[in-house]
């Protein structure tokens, strides 16, 4: 996460007009010949930019000094040259109060009456529990599968499964190796590495062998219907449900933006239908 120059420069003409005030027991973050930015500034810095101190790297936490500093400098240079009493940019940071006063005024009126999202979670729960929330046994696998059909088709795709598992046990060759040659399948990029699989969404002939492999084991070539198949077992997951409280924070977030964001197309379409009944212009030079 980088809070972008443009940004933090757009921050500091908006504080042209305020008198920084830099309490004396107030540890500063940067200092300067010139000037100090105290702890409070700072704090304050991040808080408008929904920055969070804690989530920050080393390294971002450098970049993001690096900005404010480059802020802070151009700004003491803006108050030097009196830029502040400039009438232009006074004109700018009325604009943007007004601007900012409207966005705040919007969402005043997007969060009167919220409901209870966590209720309405609940319920998302409880309706998408068995579809979404519930997980039968699952299987990591690497398949290799080449298509056939015919009887000598798949005789000659047996053979050449037989030949590569015996290349695969004898370590001449890795199963993501053996699955970007040798495989036909149209998502073999997929299972290269692993892919996860409930049993329904294997053929059939493949189930029953899945039973009897460990991890890490190679099966026996699988004749099924169109294809021939080598599978390597990697991992298995039994039955799981994902609880509500695993779940509920996101489902709330989602809600919410939901919720918001209808709330504001309603306000914002209502403003619209008025704009055109009751605002008079008068466009004329």
């Amino acid at each position: 996460m980088r809070i972008l120059v443009k940004h933090l420069i757009l921050g500091a003409v908006l504080s042209l007009s305020i008198p920084l005030i830099v309490q004396a027991d107030n540890t500063w973050i940067i200092k300067t010949p010139q000037w100090e930015l105290s702890k409070q500034q700072y704090e304050s810095t991040l808080s408008v930019k929904h920055a969070d101190p804690k989530q920050l790297t080393k390294p971002e936490q450098q970049q993001l000094l690096q900005d404010i500093y480059i802020r802070e400098s151009l700004m003491h240079q803006a108050l030097e040259q009196g830029l502040d009493k400039d009438p232009k940019v006074l004109e700018q940071l009325e604009e943007m109060r007004r601007d900012l006063l409207a966005r705040n005024a919007l969402e005043q009126q997007v969060n009167k009456n919220k409901p209870d999202f966590a209720a309405r979670a609940k319920e998302l729960y409880q309706a998408r529990l068995a579809t979404d929330y519930s997980f039968p046994v699952r299987y990591k696998l690497q398949i290799i599968q080449l298509n056939a059909v015919q009887p000598e088709q798949k005789t000659k795709a047996q053979e050449r499964l037989t030949q590569i598992r015996t290349d695969l046990e004898k370590n001449t060759l890795t199963f993501a190796q053996a699955v970007e040659r040798y495989s036909e399948a149209a998502d073999k990029a997929l299972t290269q590495n692993g892919q996860w699989y409930k049993v329904d969404q294997l053929p059939t002939e493949l189930a029953e062998p899945l039973t009897k492999l460990t991890p890490d084991s190679l099966s026996t070539v699988i004749n099924a219907n169109h294809a021939v198949f080598l599978v390597k077992y990697l991992e298995k997951r039994d039955p799981e449900v994902i609880s509500f409280e695993k779940i509920k924070d996101e489902l709330i977030q989602r809600i919410e933006t939901e919720y918001r964001m209808g709330q504001q197309k309603m306000i914002l379409d209502e403003l619209r239908q008025r704009f055109s009944k009751e605002a008079q212009l008068n466009l004329e030079p």
